[in-house]
């Protein structure tokens, strides 16, 4: 499995440990384009969503629909929120759920511990945003070469 290393002291110390393919370009709906998607595995059975990659989302969000479907998987409501999106604004509980990111390409998968907004009031993708998911997690995207070789090392975070 490809690697990526840090330098640790005078050694060199492998911070990934998983590596997936990810999409550009990726269209969701009618007319909606995802510039960066990755395929997930929402909660502990085998529910996969291809999420918007967004480090500039403040939270991750998740589709009531959906949340009706991981209902079982997801922690009690916590606090409402409200925050601005390119849509409009959306409201929301704050709730924890665990998200996978799948190794497809070798070394293992990657559970993280989430806190994602659950809301009615939005209606696009699953988004993986920085709040209670990015930031628990090293990564690094890899264009590639040519179309079709975009991969995506990660780890967790101060490994």
């Amino acid at each position: 499995m490809p690697q990526l290393f840090l330098q640790n002291a005078q050694a060199y110390v492998a911070w990934s440990s998983g590596v997936a393919r990810y999409l550009t370009d990726y269209a969701f709906g009618n007319n909606r384009i995802l510039p960066v998607a990755i395929l997930c595995r929402l909660g502990n059975g085998n529910f996969t969503d291809t999420a918007l990659f967004d480090t500039a989302a403040p939270w991750s969000v998740l589709r009531e629909d959906m949340a009706q479907t991981l209902e079982e998987e997801l922690g009690e409501p916590g606090e409402l929120i409200s925050v601005k999106t390119h849509m409009g604004p959306i409201k929301g509980y704050l709730r924890t759920l665990d998200i996978h990111l799948l190794a497809d390409l070798g070394g293992t998968d990657i559970k993280v511990e989430s806190t994602v907004l659950v809301t009615g009031d939005w209606s696009g993708p699953t988004v993986l945003g920085f709040h209670g998911f990015l930031e628990k997690l090293r990564f690094a995207l890899d264009p590639g070469v040519a179309e079709g070789e975009e991969i995506i090392y990660f780890g967790p975070a101060g490994a």
